[in-house]
């Protein structure tokens, strides 16, 4: 089977390496609390022991798949630290939005590493910890950034990497779940997160304004998707493929929200500085904002929150996301045919048949 290299700090992280595990593959953590040892844990409702291993163990595998997360780590000491411990066959990123795909773009470089190689992972596979598995994802949009990515390769990525749906990697970028889902409640919540209010994120301070204001965000990313020539997904259409195998169930989104078993016991933060407001603007919406400029295209609503989030956080967002889009548009300008990997029917159908 495939060996698998995971660096995040993230308990998602370790989630995520006993799901590998559990489907049989050599799987290691970096930059973790969590190591290598046997562990007991709730495998989607079912007890199993399973082992991560040694970093060292499997970092000389033939084929090696390499993830660095990056909702709010630092992804380019991830990048280097997988890069300089190994030789993986696939680098995927998991998040990060276009700064992320930027930023992982430029990391790559300078570490000679193949963008044909580089696979752009919309969000995160599986949910839990290292006691428990749940709301596994399905359908999760990737894409690969360079040229001419090989035949074995993309193989390897749908083979290995059974969740996800394969679109350019823009597109991928321009679509992330979090920044749509986090930063309404957080804003419209401002005076709970000061008072470090213990409130139910996803039910107490999920309510229809925060509702409202997602759709318009949504539909405004939509729009700019449009004119740079991409046909992103909504987020009603994200939500039902990302977690359908969880049991999403309700009339509306939102009750869907309110009710999602895994979204459950998650609290209110109590800082703005925590990724759920600070990286899901600096990764996701300031830059949007930006590409809108660049792009001719009117969000309002994005560039409202972007600048009550500037003045949350007391720091200026629109600056580096100004040189983030200009490098997004030129990574991504005029793709082509061959830029990325972008024959999902082909793989999903080898995949199922």
């Amino acid at each position: 089977m495939t060996a698998i290299l995971i660096r995040s700090a993230e308990k998602n992280a370790v989630a995520t390496a006993l799901l590998f595990a559990g489907r049989g593959h050599r799987v290691a953590l970096l930059g973790n609390q969590r190591g290598s040892g046997t562990y007991d844990v709730d495998y989607y409702g079912a007890p199993r022991r399973l082992e991560i291993h040694q970093v060292t163990s499997i970092t000389e595998s033939e084929e090696l798949l390499a993830m660095v997360f990056a909702e709010g780590e630092d992804l380019e000491a991830g990048i280097a630290e997988v890069l300089v411990s190994s030789t993986p066959t696939i680098l995927a990123i998991v998040g990060g939005g276009p700064e992320g795909a930027v930023r992982a773009t430029t990391a790559a470089r300078q570490h000679g590493f193949d963008t044909s190689a580089l696979l752009l992972v919309g969000g995160f596979i599986t949910g839990g910890d290292e006691k428990r598995l749940q709301g596994e994802k399905r359908g999760v949009l990737a894409g690969f950034v360079g040229t001419g990515t090989s035949e074995s390769i993309a193989e390897l990525a749908a083979a290995v990497l059974e969740q996800l749906a394969f679109t350019s990697a823009a597109s991928a970028a321009l679509s992330s779940l979090n920044a749509l889902l986090h930063i309404p409640p957080m804003i419209l919540n401002a005076g709970g997160v000061e008072r470090a209010e213990t409130l139910e994120f996803y039910t107490d301070g999920f309510g229809p304004a925060a509702m409202a204001m997602l759709e318009a965000l949504d539909s405004e990313r939509r729009a700019l998707g449009a004119t740079m020539g991409l046909e992103l997904p909504g987020f009603e259409e994200l939500m039902d493929r990302y977690n359908a195998s969880a049991g999403m169930a309700g009339e509306t989104m939102l009750k869907k929200i309110n009710s999602f078993t895994p979204y459950r016991g998650v609290r209110l933060p109590s800082g703005f500085g925590h990724r759920f407001l600070a990286h899901e603007l600096s990764s996701s919406l300031a830059p949007m904002a930006e590409l809108a400029t660049l792009n001719t295209v009117p969000v309002p609503t994005i560039r409202a929150v972007v600048r009550i989030g500037e003045v949350l956080l007391g720091r200026d967002l629109s600056a580096p996301a100004r040189d983030t889009a200009k490098k997004f548009a030129r990574l991504f300008t005029d793709p082509g045919p061959d830029t990325g990997y972008n024959r999902s029917t082909e793989i999903q159908g080898k995949r199922t048949s």
